[in-house]
């Protein structure tokens, strides 16, 4: 936890301290008075610093938080696709594709975040099977169709998401700080 606190300030409230010990200690006025300059400087640049760290350290929070939930919900939303397309036998309509633009958006927060290379590792996997499936689908889109049916290989596609999309999530989670639940598959409404 001490880890996390910057060095810095300690050092400039040492060196606070050593000026208003001189100032005190000091008898002429006009020292005294440039001392005191210093104090108040030194004050103001201590204030300006921490607030700037402060304001610093919540905006990586909000980022991580923000590309954790943002990428879970495209991680989730894939996973509702995938559950419908198997029990439906059939990949989704164009307008339900999955959403691959959060990654490209969040990865590099992600792989900064992520501390453990098996978590960043899972999340990249995962994303690369979410690919995998749109890709999939996609290609068999120009033979047969906006909503091509699943043969088995589209079938094993989709399973090794379902499979890399658990750890995915998980990861995701703890780096949000949240605990949403997992959407369930519904029934596809024939779109």
């Amino acid at each position: 936890m001490l880890a996390d606190q910057p060095i810095v300030p300690l050092g400039a409230a040492v060196a606070l301290v050593a000026a208003i010990v001189a100032t005190v200690l000091v008898d002429e006025t006009d020292v005294r008075v440039g001392l005191f300059g210093l104090v108040g400087t030194l004050v103001g640049a201590l204030a300006t610093f921490e607030g700037t760290q402060r304001k610093s350290r919540q905006d990586r929070l909000a980022r991580k938080r923000s590309a954790g939930r943002l990428l879970q919900e495209d991680l989730l939303f894939a996973r509702t696709r995938c559950h419908n397309a198997l029990n439906n036998k059939r990949f989704w309509a164009p307008r339900l594709d999955l959403r691959l633009d959060g990654w490209e958006r969040y990865r590099e927060t992600v792989s900064e975040e992520l501390a453990d290379t098996a978590e960043w590792q899972d999340v990249a996997r995962a994303f690369e099977a979410m690919r995998a499936v749109q890709s999939k689908c996609n290609g068999l889109r120009s033979s047969f169709g906006d909503r091509p049916g699943l043969g088995r290989l589209s079938g094993d596609v989709i399973a090794e998401y379902l499979k890399r999309s658990d750890a995915a999530v998980d990861a995701l989670r703890r780096l949000s700080g949240d605990r949403p639940t997992d959407e369930t598959a519904v029934p596809d409404d024939g779109a």
